[in-house]
């Protein structure tokens, strides 16, 4: 069982057990870090060079807040799982990837739009961002990123390691389309000029 570094040094007791304490989080604090509501105790025997869990109390607080965490993460997982197989444009990008002119990475970025993320476009959403192609065999880094609701179809394009432009698409399976072919042509014509 992991324990995480906390505010509270652990304590070590005549019996031979150790106390590691979790504090409340910092929005619940009231004062000084001596006055930071405990959250949880876990209380440990040690066996060698092994920790062995004892017990463990949970305050009520956390309790809730573990519970509402993990029902976030449960709707999280959820939401991805269904976007993943339903969502047309995302699984228009997963069918373009497969073109072995790029190189994407295995995973997905998932963060929000943020102000200035798109001159046009202020809402804040879901997005969606996955390396295209890495500088190697190309000059170009491309990443592709998009609003999982609304939001634009973004390529993020890198020249030589600095940020060279962004170019907006629109939210729609031919946006997505237009974006990979922007891709595209970009990757051949540094081929081009590498050629040359």
């Amino acid at each position: 069982m992991p324990v995480d570094a906390d505010r509270r040094p652990p304590a070590f007791n005549a019996d031979g057990t150790i106390v590691c304490y979790q504090s409340a989080p910092d929005g619940e604090a009231r004062g000084d870090a001596a006055e930071t509501p405990i959250a949880a105790m876990l209380t440990f025997r040690r066996d060698g060079l092994k920790l062995v869990l004892q017990s463990e109390w949970i305050s009520e607080q956390e309790q809730a807040r573990r519970k509402a965490q993990e029902d976030e993460r449960k709707r999280f997982d959820a939401w991805l799982a269904d976007f993943r197989a339903n969502d047309p444009l995302y699984r228009t990008a997963v069918e373009a990837m497969q073109d072995p002119a790029f190189s994407p990475e295995d995973h997905d970025g998932i963060g929000v739009t943020y102000d200035g993320w798109c001159p046009d476009f202020k809402a804040q959403e879901r997005r969606i961002t996955r390396r295209l192609v890495k500088k190697g065999k190309s000059r170009y880094t491309i990443d592709i990123e998009w609003g999982a609701e609304t939001g634009p179809v973004k390529l993020v394009v890198y020249r030589d390691g600095e940020r060279a432009e962004d170019r907006f698409f629109a939210h729609s399976v031919a946006g997505m389309r237009d974006a990979f072919a922007c891709a595209r042509s970009l990757m051949a014509s540094d081929a081009g000029t590498a050629g040359a």
